[in-house]
C-alpha cells in the first residue's frame, strides 16, 4: 500500500486550492447522499487519513472511530479533531486485518482508500465483518476509467509517487465485489484534473456528467439483517 508519510503535510494543502475545494465538495455530497438516515451513530472511518471525512461525520452527530496505516496522517487527524473540541478515537491499523471484534460498528465509511488496496475483496469482507447485521458500508474511490484515473495512471511508473502501486478500479469492478448486498452507487467529479477556476461550477459538472465518467465513485452496501 502507498506510503503517505512524506505527503501528509501536502495532502490537506491541496484541498485548500480552488480545484481541491470543488472536488472535496462534490465527493462529500456524493458520499453523504448515499448514507441512510438510520445509519446509526457508531461509525468506523477506514483509511481516515488526516481526518477530513471523520470530522465531517463527527459534526453531523456520529460517534466516529478512524483507522489508517500512516502515523503521520493520524497525527494530523488527531490535532484536527481536538481543535474542533472532539475526542479522537484513532488507531494505526490495516483494513485487511482490523483489530476489532465482529459486529463492532453500526456502519463503515471509507473515502479514497480502495484505489490503494490490492485485495479489495478481502478489505470489503473485513468491513462486513466489523459492521452489525443490518449495518451499512459506504466506499468512495477514484475510478480508473475517468480523466482523473487516466492522469493518475501516468504517475504509476514513478517510484516516488503514492500511485506507484495503486490498484484503480472501475465502478463495475467495485460493484462486483459484493453485488448481492449493493444498495446504490453514484459517480461525481466530472470536471477534468486540469480544469481552471472558470470550469468549477455545478452547471459545468452537470453538463459533463452527460458524456464523461465520474472520477469518484461512491457505493453503498448493507449487511443482511438477522431474520
Amino acid at each position: 500500500m502507498a506510503d503517505f508519510a512524506e505527503k501528509s503535510k501536502e495532502y490537506d494543502a491541496w484541498y485548500e486550492t480552488p480545484l481541491g475545494r470543488f472536488v472535496d465538495a462534490r465527493e462529500t455530497e456524493c458520499a453523504l447522499s448515499l448514507l441512510p438516515v438510520k445509519m446509526g451513530k457508531n461509525i468506523l472511518d477506514v483509511g481516515c487519513g488526516t481526518g477530513r471525512f471523520t470530522l465531517k461525520m463527527s459534526l453531523l452527530g456520529h460517534r466516529m472511530t478512524g483507522i489508517d496505516l500512516s502515523a503521520e496522517m493520524l497525527a494530523i487527524a488527531r490535532q484536527k479533531l481536538k481543535y474542533a473540541g472532539l475526542a479522537p478515537r484513532l488507531h494505526e491499523m490495516d483494513i485487511t486485518n482490523m483489530d476489532f471484534a465482529n459486529e463492532s460498528f453500526d456502519g463503515v465509511v471509507s473515502m479514497a482508500l480502495f484505489e490503494f488496496i490490492q485485495d479489495s475483496k478481502k478489505a470489503l469482507d473485513e468491513c462486513f465483518r466489523v459492521v452489525r447485521p443490518g449495518g451499512y458500508i459506504m466506499i468512495g474511490t477514484i475510478t480508473r476509467d475517468s480523466t482523473w484515473g487516466a492522469e493518475y495512471l501516468t504517475h504509476m511508473p514513478r517510484e516516488d509517487s503514492v500511485f506507484h502501486e495503486a490498484a484503480f478500479k472501475t465502478m463495475e469492478e467495485m460493484k462486483a465485489l459484493a453485488p448481492d448486498y449493493l444498495l446504490a452507487a453514484r459517480e461525481s467529479v466530472f470536471v477534468p484534473p486540469n480544469a481552471g477556476p472558470e470550469a468549477l461550477t455545478l452547471e459545468n459538472e452537470m453538463r459533463l456528467s452527460q458524456s464523461e465518467r465520474g472520477a469518484f465513485a461512491c457505493l453503498l452496501w448493507q449487511k443482511p439483517p438477522v431474520v
